[in-house]
């Protein structure tokens, strides 16, 4: 299985491969792709019901995603060349399990707001949080397996869900900040990702498990909105980044979820300056 991917950049330039998260597509990645594809081969990846089209009805398993990312970069750049990934959401999800699975492939990760690890909330909020979205999401996707009314109470309940975390996804001032960016009208379909991630936890493999290669890492995570409340990321994950070569870790205190967009400059920026220094 290979995914859908947007190419841009010399050929022969160093590699960034941009994965999204829920519910985005590729297109998240446009300010970003504009920028490094002067300097950079950029990939930008559809994961499976993401941008122009539903491509399966059935869930894909963390593994077999891994498994087609590989695919999908090799059929792109020649043997051997290694690659930065640029992820986001899910995606830094999606990169953990890839860098592990193909070490020898991933030179080093930027990661936005979803680190390797967040067992320990700073609010205590957070621990209702995070299940009392995930759960219902989850149960949105199987929604979608039932026959005649199942679609449409699936789009429901995502909707119900999207519509409370909005409420809460505003600035300390009440201003509202950016939020996801696709091609296309959203499917419940995109769920899929939170069914299998509680289809492990619930079986015991959680998908976050398993130690990282020591290479470099950004990590950039918002505070605002959302994140007021609970975090994707803890105080272990932060250790591990300053632990890396090069790595560094860095709060966007006006951005929320998605800071990519909310703080697009200094996003850019921030990004910059660490792949000149790893290039270093």
């Amino acid at each position: 299985m290979k995914f859908e991917v947007r190419a841009d950049g010399p050929q022969e330039a160093p590699v960034l491969l941009f994965l999204h998260g829920y519910p985005d597509d590729h297109s998240l990645w446009n300010e970003s792709i504009a920028h490094f594809s002067k300097t950079h081969r950029c990939l930008a990846v559809d994961f499976p019901n993401s941008g122009r089209k539903v491509t399966r009805r059935a869930t894909t398993s963390f593994l077999e995603i891994a498994n087609a990312l590989e695919e999908t970069v090799s059929a792109e750049i020649k043997p051997g060349r290694k690659v930065t990934v640029v992820c986001h959401d899910w995606g830094s999800v999606h990169a953990y399990n890839y860098t592990r699975l193909f070490p020898d492939r991933v030179e080093a990760i930027v990661a936005l707001d979803v680190g390797g690890s967040f067992s320990k909330q700073k609010n205590p909020v957070g621990y209702a949080l995070i299940p009392g979205y995930q759960l219902p999401l989850a149960a949105a996707y199987l929604a979608t397996r039932l026959p005649v009314v199942g679609d449409a109470a699936a789009r429901l309940v995502s909707r119900t869900v999207l519509s409370g975390l909005d409420v809460i996804g505003k600035k300390d001032t009440g201003e509202p900040l950016a939020g996801p960016s696709r091609v296309n009208p959203f499917t419940p379909l995109q769920n899929g990702p939170y069914f299998e991630f509680w289809k492990n936890m619930v079986s015991g493999r959680n998908p976050l498990r398993g130690r990282l290669p020591k290479i470099p890492v950004l990590f950039l995570y918002g505070t605002q909105g959302i994140k007021r409340y609970m975090q994707f990321h803890d105080d272990a994950w932060l250790r591990f980044v300053e632990s890396t070569p090069g790595g560094h870790h860095e709060a966007f205190e006006g951005s929320g979820h998605w800071l990519m967009r909310d703080e697009t400059t200094r996003y850019l920026a921030t990004v910059e300056k660490f792949l000149r220094r790893k290039n270093a």
